[in-house]
């Protein structure tokens, strides 16, 4: 068949597609919407999509953290349920904050000397008779030792001393 049609000429292949140029115009017509389609598919294809609107977002809601009174441990809640005394007798023991503090210097001012004290948190310049972090009380300031009175019993500590607390 591709040989019979390769040896028409023009004339004769126009001749030949007569009966079908009544529908030259529709299958143009078909051609160019495909050809037009296949070109939009493609643009919208490409192009990055929408932002969402404001009102299309989501927020989801902060989660409450359950937290229990500071003075009580889960130990503490656990006897209130199941414990065999009555709960006017039960009474909740906090325990003993312990306050870390160093002696890290002298300062003179005048006649009077003071401790530097650090504590976790400041910096404090304390004289005799002032009361520690910890509740101790100073009785005695001197260049590079400091003694106080803890529990009854009178300590001192020394700069640069390597036993002492870090």
């Amino acid at each position: 068949m591709i040989e019979r049609l390769s040896n028409l000429s023009f004339a004769q292949l126009g001749a030949a597609l007569g009966p079908l140029r009544s529908h030259v115009l529709s299958a143009g017509a078909i051609g160019l919407c495909a050809v037009a389609g296949l070109a939009l598919g493609l643009v919208k294809a490409v192009a990055p999509p929408n932002a969402a609107a404001p009102k299309d977002v989501w927020k989801l809601p902060a989660i409450p953290m359950p937290s229990m009174p500071p003075t009580m441990t889960p130990d503490d809640v656990g006897d209130m349920f199941w414990s065999d005394e009555p709960r006017a007798k039960r009474v909740v023991q906090q325990k003993a904050k312990v306050i870390n503090w160093r002696f890290v210097g002298t300062y003179a001012q005048g006649e009077q000397l003071y401790a530097i004290i650090t504590d976790d948190k400041r910096v404090l310049r304390l004289k005799n008779g002032d009361a520690l972090p910890d509740g101790a009380v100073i009785q005695d300031v001197q260049l590079g030792n400091l003694t106080y009175q803890q529990d009854g019993a009178s300590k001192t500590r020394r700069l640069f001393d390597k036993d002492a607390p870090k």
